[in-house]
């Protein structure tokens, strides 16, 4: 029996996610099921989140290497289809389903008013979740409400990812333990728990004699790929940001720092895609910031690493993308951008920089907030005193993202490590990023009680082959994935298509055989 550390009486949720989509879109679907399930009392059944555009099951991966594993209120319950009866945990439950149809307030109803022991299905992805606290914001209702809650599962993967790096890159976690009778899983999940859980992390001062060494990063994101100057419609595309307004904003930022963009000091990393990038753009760039680095590769890995870079970057230049706002959301430093009634969490200075709503240049616009922003987080950040505080709750600027009640707990939560400054040492290799998410993730899956873990596990036991270029780790990862939705799948067949011929799920080595 796994313990899914619920009461007798557990009402469950399943909540569809848009697969079809890009970053934002689709993670507004799932936080969508996450605010859901934690406004309403019930228990959210994990569905794994893949996003369009290439990126699959990247994002999906990081979070699994949260040590935490489980986090509620996701669920991974044992899931069994036996007769014409479904049970969850080895208790039977009544199905309630809501197609892609039924509104928020219809959605909203069925789920106060869902019975015990019961298992509720919405089908539908985007706006599923009624704003109880009505606001004319750029920002959805899901997002605020369990914004801050994905903001610390981002921090404690990160941190976990940068663990196993580490050992990866010195030895520590390929088995320098293994002598002591210490698996390289467990050493991997004790060193990983240890860094996901540590306070006081870098603060960007480094004592070098008796001199301070301080290194300024800066992150733009210029969204091109599936973007054009003009849109379907033949008008000034508000997706677009041109170059030249990239290199007013790093001329601006270099006059408010007082220094000239050259590395060591300052390092630039522009992050874009090599469809519609030109030579041009790099020649417009490299005569502003000649250090700067272009990174054009839209891997799944490439693009993991530099969502990790954005969210560290002391200063994180916008583009037109939920991809760089989430960036921006799980940053704590300096962000110059477009800003709706919402601002983001910490230290956003406004910035209209798209084609149709640029104004004119940054300095007479947003300069004097530019410089007033930058100047209280540098202060702090070169000061040891006040550095730990850098990020904590008290530097959240508006209200919107402190009202909800899982932002409520995640405010109270001291040991969360997303109040702490971002540590994160540049890898610049995706690859070995990639490495090191899926080490922390399989650390994480095998310490894991849960059904997921049980399957983690069988998939181990079983033995896997491997495909060219993917790691063993990747591959126990896909593999419990794909065993858990298959469990979930065959769950719910068994109920809504009857004539289908869906196989019983009742152990997690049944799924993986």
């Amino acid at each position: 029996e796994i313990n899914i550390g619920t009461s007798s009486m557990a009402r469950f949720l399943l909540k569809d996610v848009d697969s079809f989509a890009g970053f934002a879109h689709a993670i507004n679907t799932y936080l969508a099921g996450v605010a859901l399930a934690h406004s309403h009392g019930m228990l959210l059944v994990h569905s794994p989140f893949r996003a369009a555009h290439g990126l699959e099951y990247a994002f999906d991966d990081l979070l699994a290497a949260d040590p935490r594993s489980e986090v509620p209120p996701v669920r991974t319950p044992v899931l069994l289809a036996r007769g014409h009866e479904q049970l969850v945990g080895g208790e039977a439950v009544r199905l309630v389903y809501l197609d892609r149809r039924a509104t928020q307030a219809r959605i909203a109803n069925a789920l106060h008013k869902a019975p015990q022991l019961s298992f509720s299905w919405v089908r539908k992805g985007r706006f599923a979740l009624l704003d109880t606290q009505p606001c004319n914001c750029s920002l959805g209702p899901e997002i605020r409400y369990a914004g801050l809650w994905l903001r610390e599962r981002f921090w404690r993967s990160v941190r976990a990812a940068q663990a196993h790096f580490l050992g990866l890159a010195d030895g520590v976690v390929a088995g320098r333990h293994a002598r002591g009778g210490r698996s390289r899983l467990a050493s991997a999940a004790a060193e990983a728990g240890r860094l996901a859980s540590s306070v006081g992390h870098r603060t960007g001062v480094v004592k070098g004699g008796d001199e301070l060494m301080r290194s300024i990063s800066i992150s733009a994101h210029m969204r091109r790929g599936d973007v054009t100057y003009f849109d379907l419609k033949g008008r000034p595309s508000s997706r677009w940001v041109e170059t030249q307004t990239v290199v007013d904003e790093l001329e601006a930022v270099a006059a408010v720092v007082g220094m000239e963009l050259r590395a060591p000091a300052v390092q630039v990393h522009i992050h874009s895609e090599s469809k519609g990038w030109r030579r041009n753009d790099t020649e417009a760039i490299r005569r502003v910031a000649p250090d700067a680095e272009i990174h054009l590769d839209s891997s799944p890995a490439s693009t993991i690493e530099a969502m990790i870079r954005m969210a560290s970057s002391d200063v994180l230049l916008l583009g037109a993308s939920g991809f760089s706002t989430w960036a921006g959301i799980f940053s704590c430093g300096v962000k110059l951008g477009p800003r709706g009634s919402v601002p983001l969490p910490m230290r956003h200075v406004g910035y209209a920089n798209t084609l149709p709503t640029r104004a004119g240049r940054v300095l007479p616009l947003a300069g004097a907030e530019l410089r007033r922003v930058w100047r209280e987080y540098w202060a702090c950040k070169t000061d040891e005193a006040c550095a730990p505080t850098l990020c904590l709750p008290s530097r959240i600027e508006s209200e919107h993202w402190n009202r909800s009640a899982l932002a409520k707990e995640m405010l109270a939560d001291v040991d969360g490590v997303q109040w702490d400054p971002p540590r994160w040492a540049d890898v610049r290799n995706g690859r070995a990023l990639a490495a090191a998410i899926g080490a922390a993730g399989c650390a994480a899956r095998a310490a894991d009680p849960s059904a997921l873990g049980d399957l983690w596990r069988a998939c181990k036991s079983v033995g896997l082959r491997q495909e060219r270029g993917v790691s063993s780790n990747h591959s126990l990862m896909a593999c419990a994935r794909s065993s858990w939705q298959r469990s979930l799948s065959a769950f719910m067949h068994a109920r809504y298509s009857p004539k289908s011929v869906a196989p019983p799920v009742s152990s997690a080595t049944s799924s993986v055989a």
